[in-house]
């Protein structure tokens, strides 16, 4: 939980990084390495672990919807970019807010938060 990521600030809450597809998860994977200044290619996709995750969740955003975007005021890059701030926001506020994940192509990253007990 100390770790921070693009939608968990450090301390606050935790985050699963998940998608719906192995290459969307492959690629970001590979931005993340590539922040830390660590080449993607010392990691190849073929000695990543791939898991597949049942979840129930109540409280999910699809910002993929250009209708959800727009009613809470969203621009669509300020998602996929090197800043941090609206998405830790949005993380803050639901379970699942499903996203773009910083992909050239839709592959619809997904990121499950989880409070800290008291």
């Amino acid at each position: 939980m100390a770790q921070a990521a693009r939608a968990n600030p450090p301390n606050e809450f935790g985050a699963l990084y998940t998608s719906l597809e192995a290459t969307s998860a492959a690629k970001e994977v590979a931005r993340g390495l590539r922040q830390r200044g660590v080449d993607p290619d010392q990691f190849p996709e073929s000695a990543w672990w791939v898991y597949e995750l049942e979840v129930k969740l109540e409280a999910v955003l699809d910002l993929t919807d250009a209708d959800v975007l727009q009613k809470r005021g969203i621009a669509e890059g300020s998602l996929t970019g090197s800043g941090v701030n609206a998405t830790r926001q949005i993380a803050a506020e639901f379970e699942t807010p499903t996203v773009d994940g910083g992909t050239i192509d839709r592959g619809n990253s997904t990121i499950n938060r989880g409070k800290p007990p008291n």
